[in-house]
């Protein structure tokens, strides 16, 4: 599960919003992580993962499977190299 906050960097409601699910998903024994372009600040995901890869390094397996089971081209290999992957709000207070 995922999900996709616009306007992060300047919206100031976002990180509580994000916290709180956050929050509800430890609450059940997941977690979540972020995952944003380096130097984007206009798009970032929040991943809720349900299934027995949680860890937020286990992304890059699941992007290559996804790929690879829809015969994507290129297997869109690299899309990630870009990105930061962080178990916490990818910005300062």
């Amino acid at each position: 599960m995922a999900t996709n906050w616009a306007d992060f960097a300047t919206n100031k409601a976002v990180r509580g919003m994000a916290s709180a699910l956050q929050a509800a998903a430890q609450s059940r024994g997941f977690d979540t992580y972020f995952v944003t372009r380096r130097g984007f600040r206009d798009n970032l995901v929040q991943y809720l993962p349900t299934g027995p890869e949680r860890e937020a390094q286990a992304i890059t397996g699941a992007l290559e499977r996804f790929t690879e089971a829809r015969r994507i081209p290129d297997r869109g290999r690299g899309i990630l190299e870009h990105c930061i992957i962080s178990t916490g709000f990818p910005l300062e207070t």
